[in-house]
C-alpha cells in the first residue's frame, strides 16, 4: 500500500464471498477511503444486483445491501 498512491480511491467493494465487518472497517481506515462495503452480482446479469456501499448505518458492514434499481 505504501508504494502506491491510492488517494483518488473513494470506495472499495468486496464480492464473491462474505466479508467480516471488522475487515471492511479496517480497509476503510487503512486505505483512508470514504466507504467500504459488500456487493453481489451474477456474471449472466452483467452488473451488480445488490450493494451495501450506500447504506448509512451498520448494515453496510453486515449485509450485501439493497437491490440496485
Amino acid at each position: 500500500r505504501s508504494k502506491h498512491d491510492l488517494s483518488s480511491s473513494k470506495y472499495v467493494a468486496i464480492g464473491a464471498t462474505h466479508a467480516q465487518p471488522d475487515l471492511l472497517r479496517r480497509i476503510q481506515k487503512e486505505f483512508r477511503i470514504e466507504r467500504a462495503g459488500q456487493a453481489y452480482g451474477l456474471t449472466e446479469s452483467g452488473c451488480l444486483l445488490t450493494s451495501s456501499l450506500h447504506c448509512d448505518d451498520d448494515r453496510r458492514y453486515t449485509s450485501i445491501g439493497q437491490c440496485m434499481p
